[in-house]
């Protein structure tokens, strides 16, 4: 089980983990199976980081690829992600939208967000991040 009592608000409502937290969160992350990254992201998303929200698309994407195209969490986090378009950088995009096309999910609304967004932020991709997105577009 992840931590997930120490955080620390940055005021606007949303909460930046402490160090401790994010070294545990990245190592359990790194070895954790599709389904239980899922449960969590049910449980807890709410309070996740936008990096957390592409760290679970990406970890379930590598991970468990198509057998979770269908599962209405990979909706519900699609949903999210819209919602938290603005807090991506643009190597989250290039997580994101490589995670969601990679594995066959859905989210037609989170392309057309990523694509919006990152229009008017192409200077902050790395040529790498720009090359994934790219892909995930093609």
């Amino acid at each position: 089980v992840l931590p997930v009592r120490t955080f620390n608000s940055d005021g606007g409502g949303r909460y930046e983990a402490g160090r401790r937290d994010q070294v545990a969160w990245r190592k359990a992350m790194r070895d954790a199976e599709p389904d239980w990254i899922l449960a969590l992201f049910e449980q807890e998303g709410h309070r996740f980081e936008a990096r957390n929200l592409a760290t679970v698309a990406y970890r379930v994407a590598k991970r468990g690829g198509r057998r979770f195209s269908k599962d209405p969490r990979i909706c519900r986090l699609a949903e999210e992600c819209v919602s938290r378009i603005g807090d991506f950088n643009a190597q989250d995009f290039a997580n994101i939208s490589w995670a969601f096309a990679k594995a066959g999910f859905p989210a037609t609304g989170l392309f057309e967000s990523i694509a919006a967004e990152a229009q008017s932020r192409l200077g902050e991709f790395t040529a790498q991040a720009l090359a994934n997105t790219a892909w995930a577009f093609a």
